[in-house]
């Protein structure tokens, strides 16, 4: 698989650990506890629990052909920034103009990474 194949495999695993962050969030708003949650298998829990899996599906996938001194920055600012947007939009969590400056830094960051992956 091209390297620039398994870099995408990295960014939906990113978006993938987000909406996990945000249904185990929604979790946490409504459950007395974790117990409760997994007992009465929760939907919520559950999916949370789901997009993790697929996160590190597909991040070990791509682990293969990229190093993770390379990888896993770009899939930590992937859900970062993600989830930085979904708790905005589901969660009315507010960002703020700083954060945004931020955010963008960390865009370029990945940029500087992904221009840098060779293997």
């Amino acid at each position: 698989m091209m390297v620039y194949l398994k870099i995408l495999l990295i960014v939906i695993a990113g978006i993938f650990s987000a909406f996990g962050n945000l249904y185990l969030k929604k979790f946490s708003i409504k459950s007395k506890n974790i117990f409760e949650g997994i007992i009465s298998f929760d939907y919520e829990l559950i999916i949370g629990l789901l997009f993790y899996f697929l996160n590190l599906l597909l991040f070990i996938i791509a682990l293969k052909s990229v190093n993770v001194s390379k990888a896993y920055p770009i899939l930590a600012a992937t859900s970062f920034i993600t989830t930085y947007y979904l708790a905005n939009l589901f969660l009315g969590e507010k960002i703020e103009f700083i954060q945004i400056i931020g955010i963008g830094i960390i865009l370029i960051g990945i940029i500087v990474l992904s221009s840098t992956v060779n293997q």
